[in-house]
């Protein structure tokens, strides 16, 4: 097989830049990506130092983040790849029209996401949209899922269960755990000092201020943490349309004092500081990567567990063990007492350290990625023989 390596990709958010940089300098992997992105999408602004192609995209409702046409055209033409990789949605349009054309072009196809929708479970047998994921699965050359349990809930509804490999979903972990290493020699206190952090006790909430984490419900739990750990300080980065109603709860309850908004940060680096700097990660709902940039600076994480209300957690909740590297509440009311009493607890904070060091290493480094990708384009590439 001759040719390039494309990877058709929606958008360029801040947190994948490095991972494309690596993809392209490890496997020379061409990224292809939107130009403008759906409406509220955090790009990137800076590029990877590899070879990036924007082409351009239509978003027929731009509130829509999937529902996308990408001209994908300008780079089969110019690269005529012998793979191509796509970022895999029902709802991306083009990725249709590159099922149709590999036979033309010639490339292997292999699509890349979560492909099932974990926030939603995945009924093949009575869902349609499912039905058509396992379509996919079955008429693409190869399948990368984001997890384990991704992995091993498609495998039944696979002809060939062989294609559909693992690239754990993370970040690119080489650089954040270099910045971990230079924070442990300065030392916790050292950094809360650095950062102005004063109370004895810190939590943090990262990610996006949308509904459906309930931010909101974030200032209730942390009401009955500080009836019994009172001092104690809330630290919450991220923005969107929950924000302002979210300053006015802080300030209708009392609590400027003690609750800090910074709106959204896309540097990595200073997310990792203020993450090593705190105690413990708050985030009740759909959880995400926010749950590899917290281990990644050494600090645990309470989240809700899957069932009595819902969470909507994304592939990442697999990272999270109960007692080990994090902790689970069964609903928000029992959430603020298990924060009480962890922070009083210093024989599990030293526990859970190791745990999640273990864990980052283990099961969601960057070079576990990169494995999931070398091993789906090696099986195609062997497959062409």
């Amino acid at each position: 097989m001759t040719g390039k390596i494309l990877l058709f990709q929606r958008t360029l958010p801040h947190y994948r830049r490095k991972i494309f940089q690596a993809l392209y300098e490890e496997l020379g992997i061409v990224l292809c990506t939107g130009r403008k992105g759906p409406k509220g999408n955090y790009l990137s602004r800076e590029k990877p130092s590899g070879a990036v192609e924007e082409i351009r995209d239509f978003y027929p409702f731009p509130s829509r983040e999937t529902l996308v046409f990408m001209n994908i055209f300008p780079p089969l033409m110019k690269y005529r790849p012998g793979i191509v990789i796509t970022e895999f949605s029902i709802l991306i349009l083009s990725n249709y029209l590159l099922l149709f054309l590999k036979r033309f072009f010639g490339y292997k196809l292999i699509i890349w996401s979560p492909i099932i929708n974990p926030r939603k479970g995945f009924s093949p047998q009575t869902s349609l949209s499912d039905k058509l994921r396992v379509w996919w699965v079955n008429r693409c050359d190869a399948v990368l899922t984001y997890s384990r349990a991704g992995k091993k809930r498609l495998e039944p509804y696979a002809r060939n269960p062989e294609k559909v490999f693992v690239a754990q979903n993370t970040l690119y972990t080489p650089e954040l755990l270099s910045l971990r290493d230079r924070l442990r020699k300065k030392g916790k206190s050292q950094v809360q000092r650095e950062l102005g952090f004063s109370a004895r006790y810190h939590l943090i909430f990262t990610g996006r201020l949308i509904r459906d984490k309930r931010p909101l419900a974030l200032i209730d739990v942390f009401q009955k943490v500080i009836r019994r750990v009172p001092d104690c300080h809330l630290h919450i980065i991220g923005d969107g349309p929950e924000r302002n109603s979210l300053e006015k709860r802080v300030r209708n309850s009392g609590l400027e004092a003690q609750v800090t908004l910074y709106g959204a940060l896309n540097d990595l680096k200073m997310t990792g500081k203020m993450l090593f700097a705190s105690d413990l990660a708050v985030i009740p709902r759909n959880l995400g990567l926010a749950v590899v940039h917290s281990f990644c600076f050494d600090t645990p994480l309470i989240t809700l567990k899957p069932g009595e209300e819902d969470p909507q957690h994304g592939e990442e909740i697999e990272y999270v063990l109960e007692g080990r590297t994090g902790l689970k509440a069964n609903t928000e009311d029992s959430m603020a007492g298990m924060i009480a009493a962890f922070l009083k607890d210093e024989k599990t904070k030293e526990s859970m350290q190791r745990e999640i060091e273990q864990m980052v290493s283990r099961a969601c480094s960057f070079d576990r990625m990169l494995k999931g990708f070398k091993d789906a384009i090696d099986y195609v590439q062997r497959k062409d023989k």
